[in-house]
């Protein structure tokens, strides 16, 4: 007897591998049954179309054979025949099957974000691919553990000839080549390696309340001074000596700085003004070391009411190199002055005295006072009277249409 195989043949991993093989006998009859055995072991599940029959001369019985592979590479196993009711080995076989996992690639090797300004996210897309006719049940990490590389999804199953596509990103806080892995894992496949590249440029300075690329300070009553804090942070490993600019050079460095209002960009309810507010802003100059804050104070005071847009940068350099000062960020301030318009009823008050008795020391007279405030908005009133007259009341707020009553008597002013 003779039998006829393929002798290599190859495969996927838990994926049906199917083989047709013949068995003939040449020069007699055999009929006593024959039987198939197969030597199976934990590498392999084998299934048989036929595992005995009955051979005459020059009869040909075709087997199909089926192997699942458990695990993979390459995976020698040994086809015998016996006759029944007889040890003896009619027809011996080797058989060498290859097996192999999912197979998986991506869409390069190698992916570069360029150049990305620090702190600030930046995105790539990578394609992961599936060419197997089984399913891919995958994982991913970096090389390196750092908070500066993301990925989504960071596992899954791939299906059997289909793809999916990863978001990544990169979020820097040095000014300097950054360099990663991304290692795609998987079970039964070798793990695919993709080398990641980001250069950081710029500052690792950021601002509370994001003052980038504008911030608008509200509404502010002329011929008041009104302060607001913005906190300077630093999320970067060196040291920085940063300054405030009107131009974006170090010559505008701040000392105490004047701005234009903006005519072309006033709202319908302000007026164009001629004159400019008054901006200061302290301290002016500081340095700020890895992962310190520091809060800056914002002074503003103008005579003139309309609105008002002023552009300020915030230079800096590291620590020791001052022959590279560098545009951290521009800001362009905006802010509306108001004038107020709280109405008095009535607008003026007379006392009238026309006779003191020599035996008073002190005369009290009274008269009510209306505050009304017309406006759409919450004021908050402050009333200062001189000497000898005093109110009755002082600070509150006042909503809007909202009527304050007080009494104007004398004796003291309120602060």
């Amino acid at each position: 007897m003779s039998l006829e195989v393929f002798l290599y043949i190859s495969g996927f991993i838990f994926y049906p591998i199917q083989i047709v093989s013949s068995l003939r006998c040449k020069k007699f009859t055999i009929f006593i049954p024959l039987l198939f055995v197969q030597d199976c072991d934990d590498k392999l599940d084998v299934q048989l179309s036929v595992t005995k029959g009955v051979l005459r001369g020059n009869d040909i019985q075709t087997i199909e054979v089926t192997f699942i592979a458990k695990e993979r590479g390459l995976i020698r196993y040994p086809v015998n025949f016996h006759t029944l009711g007889n040890d003896q080995v009619h027809a011996v076989s080797m058989l060498e099957v290859s097996v192999h996992g999912p197979h998986l690639e991506t869409s390069t090797n190698e992916l570069d974000w360029g150049e990305v300004s620090l702190l600030r996210t930046k995105l790539r897309t990578l394609q992961l691919r599936n060419t197997s006719p089984i399913p891919a049940e995958f994982c991913v990490d970096f090389e390196k553990d750092t908070t500066s590389w993301t990925i989504s999804p960071t596992s899954g199953v791939l299906g059997p000839e289909s793809s999916l596509n990863f978001t990544l990103s990169v979020n820097l806080n040095e000014a300097k080549l950054a360099t990663n892995h991304l290692i795609i894992h998987g079970c039964h496949l070798d793990p695919l390696t993709v080398k990641l590249t980001a250069l950081g440029v710029g500052f690792s300075i950021l601002t509370e309340p994001n003052i980038v690329p504008s911030y608008d300070f509200g509404r502010v009553f002329i011929g008041t001074k009104k302060q607001f804090t913005i906190t300077v942070v630093s999320y970067g490993t060196v040291s920085h000596e940063l300054l405030w600019s009107s131009t974006g050079t170090s010559s505008g460095a701040l000392y105490r700085q004047h701005s234009s209002p903006n005519q072309s960009n006033l709202t319908q309810n302000s007026f164009q003004t001629s004159c400019s507010p008054e901006w200061d802003i302290e301290p002016k100059r500081f340095t700020l070391g890895p992962g310190e804050r520091l809060k800056v104070q914002v002074t503003v005071y103008s005579e003139c009411h309309g609105a008002v847009e002023t552009d300020f940068y915030l230079l800096g350099f590291v620590s020791g190199d001052r022959k590279h000062l560098q545009n951290l960020f521009k800001s362009t301030w905006h802010i509306l002055f108001l004038k107020s318009s709280l109405i008095f009823s009535p607008e003026e008050l007379l006392f009238r005295v026309d006779h003191v008795s020599p035996d008073v020391r002190c005369l009290d007279i009274s008269h009510p006072v209306e505050l009304w405030n017309p406006n759409e908005d919450t004021r908050y009133a402050t009333i200062r009277v001189r000497y000898p007259f005093y109110l009755t009341w002082e600070n509150r707020d006042l909503s809007s249409s909202d009527l304050m009553c007080g009494k104007c008597e004398g004796s003291r002013p309120v602060q």
